[in-house]
């Protein structure tokens, strides 16, 4: 059976676009949203310009069927695929995208979750195949609901052209490493979607923890306090992490126009994405250990 290209686009906005009212494209100044329908026209336009869009990964209800990461490091396709088996072994199909300086991971749901559970399933996932958090492995949806009229973060569509490189990678086994498919219907046909109840059982078993030994004896209790008042561990898992850090400290710490600081709440770290930031080493984000000293700092009760 033949299907004509109306039908192969709408079927791949059908999966990998959490919602169909806005989208974004690559232009000369980069990534730019567009708040009108994501239609199988503008899928093909891009497919054959090779001027790449990028679907939004959670809907305006905080919904959403895509869950993906983005793995932007040098060994990014060696930890794509590693996870990617994981979340097969554990029920939830994934395919692995390779990307200029990475990979991505890319599974469907049969069903719309919060956009918070798929999340912690990812979170879940990644903890399975042993992969510490770092600021330079995305979880898409990149948060847990939208502001007023947000549209969270999008992520370039499989298969698109890389806007840096124009290159097209196809969606590959994560066990063989082979493609899927050898056409774009072909790949679309074999892509087999997750149960949704595999992630949500798993975002329901992970629990996120602070290991007291990572943290200094000298922050375990806060300093100005003499008497038996909760320990910095104990108010690391009472107190939301996004409550603190403007308590303590003010960004940007450079010479930069805009802010550069973002809160990853379901991994109680801070980043600093600037790479010119002293303050927050590279963008590699504040610890555990100077958390730790932060919460102590604030006084938080």
């Amino acid at each position: 059976m033949t299907y004509d290209r109306v039908q192969v686009a709408t079927y791949y906005i059908a999966l990998f676009a959490a919602r169909t009212d806005a989208y974004a494209i690559w232009s000369d100044k980069g990534w730019r949203a567009v708040r009108e329908e994501l239609t199988p026209t503008v899928v093909i336009r891009a497919f054959e310009d090779r001027r790449p869009v990028s679907g939004y990964t959670a809907g305006p209800d905080n919904l959403t069927h895509v869950a993906a990461l983005d793995v932007d490091l040098e060994d990014g396709l060696t930890i794509a695929t590693k996870v990617a088996r994981v979340m097969w072994a554990h029920g939830a199909p994934a395919f692995v995208e390779r990307s200029r300086r990475g990979a991505h991971v890319w599974s469907i749901l049969d069903a719309r979750l919060p956009a918070i559970v798929v999340r912690r399933g990812l979170r879940a996932f990644l903890h399975l195949a042993e992969i510490a958090p770092d600021p330079k492995i995305e979880l898409r949806p990149g948060a847990d609901r939208l502001g007023n009229e947000g549209l969270g973060f999008a992520l370039r569509m499989p298969m698109m052209s890389h806007p840096a490189t124009g290159k097209r990678y196809p969606l590959c086994s994560p066990e063989s490493g082979d493609p899927i498919g050898q056409s774009l219907s072909e790949i679309l046909l074999a892509f087999e979607q997750a149960p949704a109840d595999a992630f949500a059982l798993a975002a329901e078993q992970w629990k996120p923890t602070v290991d007291p030994r990572s943290i200094p004896s000298s922050y375990r209790r806060p300093r100005a306090r003499d008497d038996d008042g909760p320990t910095v561990v104990e108010l690391l898992g009472r107190t939301g992490i996004t409550a603190v850090p403007g308590r303590a400290v003010k960004c940007p710490f450079h010479d930069d126009r805009h802010p550069s600081l973002s809160v990853a709440r379901d991994e109680r770290r801070v980043f600093c994405k600037s790479p010119s930031c002293e303050a927050h080493n590279a963008g590699r984000g504040l610890g555990s250990n100077q958390l730790a000293a932060l919460i102590a700092r604030s006084r938080v009760a």
